[in-house]
């Protein structure tokens, strides 16, 4: 079966008319789930939480695990799609998440789209409307605690410059701590003496290579494992052992835990390097400028990331800025660059793309004009509305077969909810005993109704009720807000190019791009 998760949300305690409550939700989802052959592995729960917010615990964890490229499951079922988000900015967001991750999302209520034209849809649609895998026991946990504060080294990849050694315990047990390994130790003493005096990290690294020197796992080095040496793994360097720095994500993934959680022993080994050196590395390090790299968009800047490639080598475009003139009074310029040339940190830089930068209101601009221009189209819109009915239909050939079966349903469970008021009533029954069976029927009630209501008058933001003259009126006003430009390249834009001398654009409209 396909793993899947579940994902419920109510926005208060006491639910609206049109809300379901998280129990019958996740029923609901299960019996979906199940009908098309899912799993649900685990169910995410946020309760008395607005969807227009993304600070909510359990949307924000199950967004770490998909954003970590380690997610356990294939599919996200809700009960509907205003569950997970009630902002359009949010909702774009997240449904481009999946899509990225090749992850499904599936609503009880609602009809499918899929492909582009499910994408811009959707996109148009939404317009209108610390996870951990495993943790240590507290028990062990005290134990491993008590055994870094001896100085004993425990799990993990030992840094490079240091070798493990026996300690035979007074019991007879055998622990291990850290001493130097004499090669390795020189050549960590080299890096910090060659950076103190003034070598980059290219220049440190290419000088390893060139005299054959490798790392431990036999590789070339690169400026990150320079930088962790001289960085990263410092305190190990000054004989300091650190335990509890990171903790465990999912599928082995880690993430560094607040400093002060930290537990950092002091002379637990013999050091490589000493104080004096290691100022002269931090005098060097804060007389370096530094670059400031703008990950993802901050709804200004960034706006195409995830959507941009490289027309040269296929790698993704990533936006960062640079500063024109000088620092102080420099005003930063936004750029987009091939992550294969400017992100790379190999010594041997020979076989890096080409491409050039290229400044980011240059390529925004273009892409703003090709999705403007498609719709000046006046059969575009209809076009998209076309596609989009074609696909709904396909689930839903026979509405009133379905809207039939909908009502003998409730009527059978209106029946058996009566029976049992019944039965309190005469005294057959107390009613301890079935009021879990009543609050089963009410939900039951609820769900069905919820149903045909959605079938008979969906609402303005249904699927069902889209049609070419409420599309356009949102694409205008979505066109026409600079807010909401993210938005808008997430819905209508399948991919970017960038050449050298050209830029191509292929968007979600049926015939374009």
């Amino acid at each position: 079966m396909v793993p899947a998760i579940a994902y419920a949300r109510v926005s208060t305690e006491s639910q609206a008319e049109d809300e379901l409550p998280i129990t019958a939700q996740l029923e609901e989802i299960r019996k979906f789930a199940s009908a098309r052959g899912m799993e649900i592995v685990e169910e995410f729960v946020d309760a008395g939480v607005t969807g227009r917010t993304e600070d909510r615990p359990e949307f924000s964890r199950l967004r770490k695990i998909i954003s970590s490229g380690q997610a356990y499951f294939s599919a996200v079922v809700v009960w509907r799609s205003n569950r997970f988000a009630r902002s359009a900015r949010i909702a774009q967001g997240f449904r481009f998440l999946l899509e990225q991750k090749s992850i499904r999302l599936y609503s009880v209520t609602e009809p499918e789209m899929n492909g582009s034209v499910g994408v811009l849809m959707n996109g148009i649609l939404d317009a209108f409307n610390e996870f951990y895998s495993a943790q240590l026991g507290e028990d062990t946990f005290r134990g491993m605690i008590a055994s870094a504060k001896a100085g004993y080294a425990l799990g993990g990849v030992t840094p490079y410059g240091l070798r493990r050694v026996p300690v035979i315990l007074e019991s007879g047990g055998v622990k291990k701590k850290y001493e130097p390994d004499p090669s390795q130790a020189a050549i960590v003493r080299r890096i910090y003496r060659e950076y103190a005096e003034g070598s980059g990290l290219y220049t440190i690294a290419r000088g390893l290579n060139r005299d054959g020197i490798r790392t431990k796992t036999g590789k070339d080095w690169e400026q990150t494992s320079i930088h962790h040496i001289l960085f990263k793994n410092r305190p190990y360097y000054q004989g300091r052992m650190i335990f509890n720095r990171t903790k465990t994500l999912i599928k082995k993934r880690v993430s560094n835990k607040p400093e002060d959680e930290w537990i950092i022993v002091d002379d637990a080994h013999e050091a490589i390097i000493d104080p004096e050196l290691a100022e002269r590395v931090d005098r060097r390090r804060r007389d370096v400028p530094r670059p400031n790299f703008q990950k993802g968009s901050d709804g200004e800047h960034n706006l195409l990331n995830g959507l941009i490639f490289c027309g040269l080598c296929g790698a993704r475009f990533a936006g960062n800025k640079a500063v024109s003139g000088k620092r102080e009074n420099g005003v930063y310029r936004w750029y987009y660059g091939c992550t294969a040339r400017k992100r790379s940190s190999k010594a041997d830089k020979s076989d890096l793309c080409s491409n050039a930068y290229i400044r980011q209101e240059v390529v925004e601009d273009a892409v703003m004009e090709e999705i403007r221009k498609s719709f000046r189209d006046p059969n575009a819109i209809q076009e998209i509305v076309h596609e989009a009915q074609k696909e709904l239909t396909q689930g839903h050939e026979d509405k009133g077969a379905l809207a039939a079966q909908l009502r003998s349903d409730l009527a059978e469970q209106k029946k058996r909810r009566d029976n049992l008021l019944d039965a309190v009533e005469q005294g057959a029954l107390p009613l301890a005993d079935v009021a879990e069976r009543l609050a089963k029927a009410k939900d039951r009630i609820h769900v069905l109704e919820l149903k045909l209501r959605d079938l008979d008058e969906p609402s303005e933001a249904s699927p069902l009720a889209i049609d070419a003259e409420k599309i356009s009126e949102v694409v205008c006003k979505m066109l026409d807000d600079p807010a909401r430009k993210r938005e808008v390249y997430l819905a209508f834009v399948e991919r970017v190019d960038v050449f050298p001398e050209r830029i191509t654009v292929k968007l979600r409209v049926p015939g374009k791009g």
